[in-house]
């Protein structure tokens, strides 16, 4: 098994465009929603699906499913110590 970082692509615009095309961003409001985790599975999809399941974000078009929307980089234990992942918001 991998283990796979998962993260929003964008949480400060209301709206985002690819190709064109103007989308509401499915982060906005920044409350009651996911920011980001980490999954063990054996594919980048299979980490997606694992995700999109998991969460209440798929209300609002399946964000972990869409590359345009959500990032997922597989872990590898090379490189320097330091910290994965924090995920706060503070109000």
């Amino acid at each position: 098994m991998k283990l796979w970082l998962l993260l929003p692509v964008d949480t400060e615009h209301d709206t985002l465009v690819f190709d064109g095309i103007r989308y509401q961003n499915p982060w906005i409001p920044w409350y009651d929603l996911t920011f980001g985790a980490v999954v063990r599975a054996e594919t980048e999809l299979a980490a997606r699906q694992l995700m999109s399941g998991a969460n209440d974000e798929d209300i609002q078009g399946h964000p972990w499913l869409d590359a345009r929307f959500s990032s997922c980089v597989e872990l590898t234990p090379d490189g320097e110590a330091g910290i994965i992942q924090t995920d706060e918001h503070w109000a």
